[in-house]
C-alpha cells in the first residue's frame, strides 16, 4: 500500500518532498494512517488535532493520542481545544465543527508557512458523499464526489479503501481511536454507510466499485461541460479591466438559459436560484445580486458582474438607490422610498427605517466582525451583529451570507432582522425607506 501510495502522489501530482504539509489528524484510523505513511516516507510533517469537547473523556483521549504519537516520534504538532458551550443549540453541527476547523487550519497554515493542507479521505468517503448528495438533488458538480485538490487542501488517500487502510493499521501496527459517535443513526452519513451501503452491497457487491466509476464519468462530464460553458462565455461576455456584461436575451429560452446562466455565473459565486432570478428579471429596472465576491447588476436586458473590491463603495459595499431589487446572499429585497403621513400601516416581512436627512445615502454590505447595532425596542442598547444573529440561531453558513445597511457609515439595518433604534419611524417622520423581503425562486 506504501508504495501505491507514493505511486498515487507521483501520478497525480500532488506535492512533493520539499513541500512542508499540515496534516489534519483526529486520532481516528484514517488520519492516524495519514501521518504514519507520512512521516515513515520523510515528509515534512505538522499534526493538527481539534478537540471539539463533545465526548468528554472521549474526545480527551483522542487529543492524548494523537500528542503522544507525534511526541514519541519528533512530530511537530498543535492542538486547539473547543469548549463545549461555543456549539449552538440548533443548525448543522458538523458543517459549523468543519468550518471551524478549516478556518484555524488556514491560520496554522499561515502562522507555520506551510505549503498544504492534508486531510484522510478515502473513497467509501466518496461514495457516502454521493448518496449524501444525490438524496439532496445534487447537480452535476455535487454528485463528482470529493475533489482531490481543492486550492491549498489536498486528499491523497483518495484512491483507497476503508478496507485498505484498516489493513495498513494493523499490519504497521498504528495506534488509533474509534469514534463512537460513527455509530449513531442520527447522522445522515452514518446511516448510508451503516445502513443503506450493506444493503447495496448484498443486491450487488460491486456497488462501491461500480459508483466510483460512475463518479469518474461524472467528473469527465462535469469538464466537459464547464469547457462548453467556457467557449460560450467567451462568444457572449465582453470584458473590459472592470467589469463583465452579458446581454440576457442572447440567452437559450426556458430551463436550458437558466442552467446555462447559473454554469456561467457559478464561478463568481452565484446559486441556481439567483440565476433563475436573473434570468426572469429582463424588464426589471436595478435588480441586483450579491455572492461574498461579485456584484451581478440587471438592468433592462443587460446583466453586469462586477467583483465587489472594486465596486468603489469600500469594504465590499453597494450603493442603494431605491427603488431597487437586492439580493443579498440567499434572500432577496425590494427597497423603496416612501412619502408618509403619520404611522404607516406596517407589513409581515417588511422593516420600515425613517429617513432622518434628505441627504441620507445607503449602502449594503456583508457584516464584519465588530460590528454594532442597537436594535428597535432595547431602549438604545448597543449590541454586536455576531450575537444577535447567533441569538437567532443561525449557521455559520447563514451567518456568512448575511448582510447589514450602513448610512454615513453607520449600520442602521439587518434586512429581514432588525433596525436600528436611531432609524424608527414616529409621527413626524415623513420619509422612510421600506425593505420588503421577497420569497426565493
Amino acid at each position: 500500500m506504501l508504495e501505491g501510495f507514493l505511486s498515487y502522489l507521483s501520478d497525480e501530482k500532488l506535492f512533493n518532498r520539499q513541500d512542508s504539509l499540515l496534516v489534519a489528524v483526529s486520532g481516528g484510523v484514517d488520519s492516524m494512517v495519514l501521518l504514519d505513511i507520512l512521516w515513515h516516507s520523510g515528509f515534512q510533517v505538522m499534526a493538527a488535532h481539534v478537540n471539539h469537547g463533545l465526548r468528554g473523556a472521549e474526545s480527551d483521549a483522542d487529543q492524548y493520542l494523537v500528542v503522544d504519537y507525534c511526541s514519541s516520534r519528533s512530530i511537530p504538532f498543535e492542538v486547539m481545544a473547543v469548549m463545549p458551550d461555543t456549539w449552538q443549540k440548533s443548525g448543522n453541527f458538523q458543517e459549523m465543527a468543519r468550518d471551524l476547523r478549516y478556518e484555524w487550519l488556514q491560520s496554522l497554515c499561515q502562522k507555520h508557512g506551510y505549503r498544504y493542507i492534508l486531510t484522510a479521505h478515502h473513497r467509501d468517503d466518496a461514495v457516502e458523499t454521493f448518496f449524501m448528495n444525490l438524496t439532496r438533488g445534487a447537480g452535476l458538480h455535487g454528485l463528482k464526489g470529493i475533489h482531490t485538490t481543492m486550492a491549498n487542501i489536498v486528499r491523497p488517500m483518495l484512491h483507497l479503501s476503508r478496507q485498505e487502510i484498516r489493513h495498513y493499521a494493523a499490519e504497521h501496527k498504528v495506534p488509533y481511536r474509534e469514534d463512537s459517535s460513527n455509530l449513531s443513526p442520527k447522522y445522515v452519513r452514518n446511516r448510508i454507510r451503516n445502513e443503506v451501503l450493506p444493503l447495496l452491497q448484498d443486491v450487488d457487491p460491486r456497488i462501491r466499485t461500480g459508483i466510483t466509476h460512475t463518479m469518474a464519468n461524472l467528473t469527465a462530464d462535469s469538464e466537459l461541460l464547464d469547457y462548453l460553458v467556457s467557449q460560450w462565455a467567451d462568444i457572449h461576455i465582453i470584458t473590459d479591466a472592470e467589469r463583465m456584461t452579458l446581454a440576457l436575451h442572447e440567452l437559450p429560452p426556458g430551463e436550458i438559459g437558466v442552467n446555462l446562466m447559473f454554469h456561467v455565473l457559478r464561478p463568481f459565486g452565484f446559486n441556481h436560484a439567483q440565476a433563475r432570478e436573473i434570468c426572469h428579471s429582463t424588464k426589471v429596472a436595478g435588480a441586483v445580486f450579491m455572492s461574498q465576491s461579485h456584484r451581478a447588476l440587471a438592468d433592462r436586458g443587460k446583466l453586469d458582474i462586477v467583483p465587489v473590491k472594486t465596486d468603489g463603495g469600500g469594504s465590499g459595499s453597494i450603493p442603494i438607490h431605491p427603488p431597487i431589487v437586492l439580493s443579498l446572499g440567499r434572500a432577496r429585497f425590494e427597497v423603496e422610498y416612501r412619502e408618509i403621513q403619520g404611522m404607516p400601516d406596517f407589513e409581515k416581512n417588511t422593516q420600515y427605517l425613517a429617513v432622518n436627512d434628505p441627504a441620507d445615502t445607503f449602502e449594503a454590505r456583508l457584516w464584519q466582525p465588530g460590528d454594532r447595532i442597537c436594535p428597535y425596542g432595547m431602549g438604545g442598547k448597543s449590541k454586536k451583529v455576531q450575537d444577535v444573529l447567533t441569538d437567532r440561531k443561525m449557521s455559520l453558513f447563514e451567518k456568512q451570507q448575511t448582510y447589514v445597511i450602513l448610512s454615513g457609515g453607520k449600520l442602521v439595518a439587518i434586512p429581514g432582522i432588525c433596525i436600528d433604534e436611531s432609524r424608527k419611524i414616529n409621527q413626524n417622520t415623513d420619509k422612510i425607506i421600506v425593505i420588503r423581503q421577497l420569497p426565493n425562486h
